[in-house]
């Protein structure tokens, strides 16, 4: 059995606040009994998700992982569709996309892509990926766990005061 994941990806978040984003996030969640101390579904893990099937809880891969380093939060095996343009939705899937991905992933500063269709420069993290990847310095990965309940999207994103991107993964 393959494993999946879901990575909750807040945007825009600068190095100086990843450990202050991520101790809150975990104390809230710890505090809710979504998870427990060890980082493993708690006993009100099922309010957070849509499936209310608790298989995910006897799993021995059910972690939360909090990545606190720059990374390309993409979808393993779920394959990348399209990457489109954020200005005229132009797909880029066929250009030397990946360079610039593993240019931001370096922190070089030459992450920006210029659109073969409209000019228009972005930078890499502002493509719209399907499925969706992100970008970021801090991610939360749920291991195995349901898809989340939209609510509990909202209460993070009002927790960490930013949107985040959902990557659903496969390995």
């Amino acid at each position: 059995m393959s494993d999946t994941y879901i990575s909750i990806v807040p945007v825009n978040v600068k190095a100086n606040e990843v450990s202050l984003l991520a101790e809150k996030v975990k104390n809230e969640l710890i505090r809710r009994k979504v998870i427990n101390q060890d980082f493993i579904p708690g006993s009100n893990a099922m309010s957070v998700v849509v499936e209310k099937d608790d298989f995910f809880k006897s799993l021995l891969n059910n972690k939360l992982d909090i990545i606190k380093t720059r990374q390309v939060f993409q979808n393993g095996q779920n394959g990348t569709e399209t990457i489109k343009c954020p200005n005229c939705s132009f797909d880029i899937i066929e250009t030397n996309w990946i360079d610039v991905v593993e240019e931001w992933h370096s922190n070089s500063k030459k992450d920006s892509i210029t659109c073969p269709k409209c000019s228009e420069t972005n930078s890499v993290t502002e493509y719209i990926f399907e499925p969706v990847w992100g970008f970021g310095e801090l991610g939360f990965t749920f291991w195995n766990w349901p898809k989340f309940e939209d609510s509990f999207i909202l209460e993070l994103e009002n927790l960490l005061s930013r949107k985040v991107k959902i990557v659903h993964g496969l390995l």
